[in-house]
Protein backbone atom coordinates (compact mmCIF):
# COMPACT_ATOMS: atom_id res chain seq x y z
CA UNK A 1 0.00 0.00 0.00
CA UNK A 2 1.57 3.43 -0.87
CA UNK A 3 -0.05 6.45 1.27
CA UNK A 4 1.01 9.71 0.31
CA UNK A 5 0.44 12.19 3.66
CA UNK A 6 0.15 16.18 2.31
CA UNK A 7 -0.59 19.52 3.91
CA UNK A 8 0.69 22.92 5.22
CA UNK A 9 3.17 23.09 7.80
CA UNK A 10 2.43 22.14 10.92
CA UNK A 11 -0.60 20.17 11.08
CA UNK A 12 0.44 16.77 12.33
CA UNK A 13 1.53 15.18 9.16
CA UNK A 14 4.84 14.13 10.37
CA UNK A 15 2.66 12.51 13.32
CA UNK A 16 0.55 10.52 11.37
CA UNK A 17 3.43 9.16 9.50
CA UNK A 18 4.96 7.79 12.93
CA UNK A 19 1.76 6.37 13.64
CA UNK A 20 1.59 4.56 10.72
CA UNK A 21 5.34 3.21 11.45
CA UNK A 22 5.30 2.68 14.90
CA UNK A 23 1.50 1.12 14.71
CA UNK A 24 1.45 -0.85 11.17
CA UNK A 25 5.20 -1.26 10.35
CA UNK A 26 4.91 1.11 7.03
CA UNK A 27 8.37 2.31 5.83
CA UNK A 28 8.48 6.36 6.20
CA UNK A 29 9.86 8.29 3.36
CA UNK A 30 10.79 12.30 3.97
CA UNK A 31 13.30 13.63 1.92
CA UNK A 32 14.81 16.13 4.34
CA UNK A 33 14.86 18.49 1.40
CA UNK A 34 14.13 17.90 -2.27
CA UNK A 35 16.37 21.04 -3.89
CA UNK A 36 16.68 24.34 -2.69
CA UNK A 37 15.34 25.79 -5.94
CA UNK A 38 15.61 29.74 -6.73
CA UNK A 39 13.35 31.69 -8.96
CA UNK A 40 15.52 32.25 -11.65
CA UNK A 41 15.93 28.50 -12.62
CA UNK A 42 12.81 27.92 -11.91
CA UNK A 43 12.27 25.64 -15.57
CA UNK A 44 15.53 23.47 -14.95
CA UNK A 45 15.14 22.95 -11.15
CA UNK A 46 11.56 22.24 -11.20
CA UNK A 47 12.30 20.03 -14.04
CA UNK A 48 14.53 18.50 -12.02
CA UNK A 49 12.45 17.79 -8.92
CA UNK A 50 9.32 16.21 -10.77
CA UNK A 51 12.08 13.73 -12.31
CA UNK A 52 13.10 13.24 -8.96
CA UNK A 53 9.41 12.60 -7.80
CA UNK A 54 8.82 10.44 -10.92
CA UNK A 55 12.00 7.99 -9.83
CA UNK A 56 10.91 7.62 -6.32
CA UNK A 57 7.60 6.47 -7.60
CA UNK A 58 9.07 4.35 -10.61
CA UNK A 59 11.41 2.71 -7.83
CA UNK A 60 8.72 1.81 -5.30
CA UNK A 61 6.77 0.30 -8.79
CA UNK A 62 9.95 -2.12 -8.85
CA UNK A 63 10.84 -2.08 -5.27
CA UNK A 64 8.55 -1.55 -2.96
CA UNK A 65 4.66 -2.64 -4.03
CA UNK A 66 4.88 -5.60 -1.65
CA UNK A 67 5.67 -3.31 1.24
CA UNK A 68 3.35 -0.54 3.02
CA UNK A 69 5.35 2.91 2.21
CA UNK A 70 4.19 6.11 3.13
CA UNK A 71 6.23 9.41 1.66
CA UNK A 72 5.66 12.22 4.30
CA UNK A 73 5.19 15.12 1.81
CA UNK A 74 4.97 14.54 -1.94
CA UNK A 75 4.19 16.29 -5.08
CA UNK A 76 1.65 18.63 -3.84
CA UNK A 77 3.49 20.05 -1.32
CA UNK A 78 6.24 20.71 -3.87
CA UNK A 79 3.79 22.42 -6.05
CA UNK A 80 1.50 24.40 -3.39
CA UNK A 81 5.09 25.39 -2.87
CA UNK A 82 6.47 26.39 -5.59
CA UNK A 83 3.41 28.02 -7.09
CA UNK A 84 3.45 30.38 -3.34
CA UNK A 85 7.67 30.93 -3.11
CA UNK A 86 9.17 30.24 -6.40
CA UNK A 87 6.56 31.59 -8.93
CA UNK A 88 5.61 28.50 -10.80
CA UNK A 89 3.43 28.46 -13.61
CA UNK A 90 1.32 25.83 -15.60
CA UNK A 91 4.32 24.56 -17.39
CA UNK A 92 5.22 23.68 -13.68
CA UNK A 93 1.10 22.22 -12.88
CA UNK A 94 1.60 20.45 -15.95
CA UNK A 95 4.62 18.51 -14.84
CA UNK A 96 3.32 17.92 -11.38
CA UNK A 97 0.13 16.13 -12.89
CA UNK A 98 2.05 13.45 -14.63
CA UNK A 99 3.25 12.50 -11.09
CA UNK A 100 -0.06 12.67 -9.87
CA UNK A 101 -1.20 10.45 -12.83
CA UNK A 102 1.75 8.19 -11.66
CA UNK A 103 0.95 7.80 -8.19
CA UNK A 104 -2.82 7.21 -8.99
CA UNK A 105 -1.30 3.95 -11.81
CA UNK A 106 0.16 2.62 -8.03
CA UNK A 107 -2.89 2.82 -6.70
CA UNK A 108 -1.37 5.35 -3.98
CA UNK A 109 -3.94 7.18 -1.56
CA UNK A 110 -3.82 10.82 -0.01
CA UNK A 111 -4.36 11.53 3.21
CA UNK A 112 -4.37 15.13 3.38
CA UNK A 113 -4.34 16.84 7.01
CA UNK A 114 -6.09 20.02 7.24
CA UNK A 115 -5.37 22.88 9.26
CA UNK A 116 -7.70 22.68 12.30
CA UNK A 117 -6.81 26.80 12.90
CA UNK A 118 -5.12 28.43 10.29
CA UNK A 119 -3.92 30.89 12.39
CA UNK A 120 -2.24 29.13 15.12
CA UNK A 121 -0.28 26.84 12.18
CA UNK A 122 0.77 30.74 10.73
CA UNK A 123 2.30 31.70 14.64
CA UNK A 124 4.14 28.27 14.76
CA UNK A 125 5.62 28.28 11.45
CA UNK A 126 6.04 32.28 11.69
CA UNK A 127 4.92 32.72 8.50
CA UNK A 128 1.44 32.81 6.72
CA UNK A 129 0.29 30.03 5.46
CA UNK A 130 -3.53 30.95 4.36
CA UNK A 131 -2.14 30.80 0.53
CA UNK A 132 -0.40 27.77 1.17
CA UNK A 133 -3.87 26.53 2.32
CA UNK A 134 -6.03 28.31 -0.53
CA UNK A 135 -4.02 26.36 -3.19
CA UNK A 136 -3.81 22.93 -1.42
CA UNK A 137 -7.52 23.22 -1.28
CA UNK A 138 -7.50 24.00 -5.12
CA UNK A 139 -5.07 21.05 -6.12
CA UNK A 140 -7.32 19.22 -3.96
CA UNK A 141 -10.40 19.31 -6.33
CA UNK A 142 -8.18 18.61 -9.35
CA UNK A 143 -5.87 15.24 -8.05
CA UNK A 144 -7.08 12.40 -9.83
CA UNK A 145 -5.61 10.28 -6.05
CA UNK A 146 -8.45 9.59 -3.65
CA UNK A 147 -8.27 11.61 -1.07
CA UNK A 148 -9.14 11.43 2.69
CA UNK A 149 -8.88 13.93 4.90
CA UNK A 150 -7.83 14.28 8.30
CA UNK A 151 -7.19 16.49 11.16
CA UNK A 152 -4.67 16.89 13.64
CA UNK A 153 -7.36 16.09 16.47
CA UNK A 154 -8.87 12.95 14.67
CA UNK A 155 -4.75 11.74 13.93
CA UNK A 156 -4.37 12.11 17.56
CA UNK A 157 -7.65 10.21 19.41
CA UNK A 158 -7.50 7.27 16.76
CA UNK A 159 -5.16 4.45 16.02
CA UNK A 160 -3.71 4.07 12.17
CA UNK A 161 -6.22 1.57 11.15
CA UNK A 162 -9.32 3.66 12.20
CA UNK A 163 -7.40 6.69 10.21
CA UNK A 164 -6.60 4.99 7.36
CA UNK A 165 -9.32 2.41 6.70
CA UNK A 166 -12.31 4.21 5.82
CA UNK A 167 -14.72 4.24 3.36
CA UNK A 168 -12.63 5.84 1.21
CA UNK A 169 -10.34 2.88 1.27
CA UNK A 170 -13.10 -0.01 0.96
CA UNK A 171 -14.23 2.20 -1.98
CA UNK A 172 -11.24 1.82 -3.76
CA UNK A 173 -10.95 -2.36 -2.60
CA UNK A 174 -8.56 -1.85 -0.01
CA UNK A 175 -9.28 -3.93 3.23
CA UNK A 176 -7.05 -4.42 6.34
CA UNK A 177 -5.62 -7.92 4.79
CA UNK A 178 -3.83 -5.64 3.17
CA UNK A 179 -1.42 -4.76 5.14
CA UNK A 180 2.16 -6.74 4.59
Amino acid sequence: MLLIVEGIDRVGKTTLCKKLEEQLGFIVYKDPRFIDLNKENRDVASKVMADKMLSILYAIETLGMNKNIVLDRFHWTELVYGLVERNYTIKQVEMFKQIDKKAYELNAKLLYVEPIDIERSNKEHEKNLSTHNFFFNRIKRLSSLPIKELNYNEIMSKNAKQLIFSELLERSEENENSIV
